[in-house]
């Protein structure tokens, strides 16, 4: 089991099979990434099947119950995985219990997406100072998501902005969003202490 300060050492440890994911895929710069912001573990740390030897770990799986698989080098993503453990859902996030605002406060930037169903709904996202990605869905009430649900294309649009010091646009045509409405538009802010400033009528 991987309690709250074991992360980081776990990540070091398997920091090696992170990277050869990204270079087998062809996607050594931002995949890597995606996989350590969302906090996606080797299924093998679970199921009893890790070895210590450098392996090709083709399933990981986040704390929300949904698993990235790779088969034939191309990776999909399944939300609410019934494969998969329940130990799994432990979080491993120090700020698991703090309020939005808190994680703001705690974060480089926050991306929003502005969308609708019968009514406004936002997918917000905070980038924090530790590298790491906390996502809420804001419709009706506000809900704790999982990041891989932006998608692993929205993924690498976001990493290449920020990663950007002109602050590229990200592409809203390549949003790839899990969770499915009408895109309108988005923002990344760069003072995510005023993230409210972007959220409109009940959401906020």
């Amino acid at each position: 089991m991987i309690k709250n300060t074991d992360l980081e050492t776990l990540y070091n440890k398997i920091s090696g099979r992170i990277d050869l994911v990204g270079t087998m895929l062809g996607d050594v710069d931002l995949l890597p990434k995606i996989i350590k912001s969302c906090r996606l573990k080797p299924y093998s740390i679970f199921s009893g099947d890790y070895q210590s030897k450098l392996v090709f770990e083709e399933y990981w799986v986040d704390e929300f119950g949904n698993s990235l698989k790779i088969k034939n080098k191309i990776p999909r993503i399944i939300m609410n995985d019934t494969q998969i453990s329940k130990n799994t859902k432990i979080s491993t996030d120090l700020f698991f219990g703090n309020s939005t605002d808190a994680i703001a406060k705690n974060s480089k930037c926050v991306f929003i997406i502005n969308g609708k169903f019968d009514k406004s709904c936002y997918f917000v996202s905070f980038y924090g100072k530790d590298e790491y990605i906390r996502s809420f869905f804001f419709y009706e009430k506000l809900a704790r998501v999982s990041p891989i649900l932006l998608g692993l294309n929205t993924l690498r649009e976001l990493f290449r902005n920020i990663n950007s010091v002109l602050r590229r646009d990200i592409d809203k045509n390549k949003m790839d969003l899990l969770i499915k409405f009408d895109v309108l538009d988005y923002t990344v802010c760069w003072e995510p202490a005023g993230w409210k400033e972007h959220i409109k009528g009940d959401c906020r």
